[in-house]
């Protein structure tokens, strides 16, 4: 006995996979930490008085101080960004399976992942924004300035 022919959902399959790959990238990247080099404190604050110094020195004297230009790009910021872009493929991936009228099971699956890897970058980044604010509220308190 026969089975009958499965319709194919070549979109939705597609978009699984990368929607799946763009979760496990956005949880890798969270569990391993950081991978570009981060100043330690110390190095942060001997920079920032340097060029504060600096600025001083070429104000007083009349020259113009230019600002040090930094790289905005590092892996961190790399490994986000192809997370999102990753993210939306598949969630573009899961909409075209939509509109093939594919079986809604794999394009609903990829459209899901899509948006959980998008969710998780956000509760990351907000995660990190309220532990920010967090200390901030606990320092000026114990300055007494709130």
């Amino acid at each position: 006995m026969t089975e009958p022919a499965k319709p194919a959902t070549p979109f939705g399959l597609a978009g699984i996979c990368v929607g799946g790959l763009a979760l496990i990238l956005t949880l890798v990247h969270f569990w391993i930490g950081p991978l570009a080099p981060e100043p330690s404190l110390e190095e942060a604050v001997t920079d920032a008085a340097r060029s504060i110094k600096d600025a001083a020195v070429a104000a007083w004297k009349g020259e113009e101080v230019e600002a040090e230009r930094r790289s905005g790009f590092n892996i961190d910021k790399g490994l986000d960004a192809v997370s999102v872009a990753l993210a939306g493929v598949a969630m573009v991936l899961g909409i075209l399976g939509f509109a093939r009228r594919e079986p809604l099971r794999a394009p609903f699956s990829a459209v899901f992942l899509g948006v959980c890897a998008l969710a998780l970058e956000f509760a990351f980044w907000a995660f990190g924004a309220l532990l920010i604010a967090a200390v901030v509220l606990f320092v000026s308190s114990l300055l007494g300035l709130g």
